[in-house]
């Protein structure tokens, strides 16, 4: 098995809640599916999503306790928040810019001078 099972898994947990909230399943037929979600990793540690906080939680040979995966497991099972990173930032360099334009126009072109810019500027800085 690869590293994609968390990620199996995952995606499956968001089918099953979707289905849910969509009023297809109802919530005793989600916990019932939730439950048989069960990956087993190399290392044959049994893991499955605690419904309740939506957290992954492992067998310990005793009980489910709550724990996270190896980084490198985590990373391959949650894919989305490296492309929401980059989306979070380059949404942040886009607003940066807007903001900049924005004063740029009014205090250069809109008071049409360049020297209220400057006096504005140095009052800032």
């Amino acid at each position: 098995m690869g590293e994609d099972i968390f990620e199996d898994l995952l995606l499956r947990f968001q089918d099953l809640k979707y289905q849910r909230d969509a009023s297809q399943i109802s919530q005793e037929q989600f916990l019932t599916e939730v439950k048989n979600l069960q990956i087993q990793d190399q290392d044959s540690t049994w893991w499955t999503i605690d419904p309740e906080h939506e957290t992954l939680i492992y067998y310990s040979g005793e009980r489910w306790l709550p724990d996270t995966p190896s980084a490198s497991q985590v990373v391959a099972g949650l894919p989305w928040k490296g492309i929401a990173l980059v989306f979070a930032l380059l949404l942040s360099m886009v607003l940066c810019i807007v903001i900049f334009l924005g004063l740029y126009y009014v205090l250069v072109i809109a008071s049409g001078s360049s020297a209220t810019f400057t006096l504005v500027a140095r009052k800032l800085f």
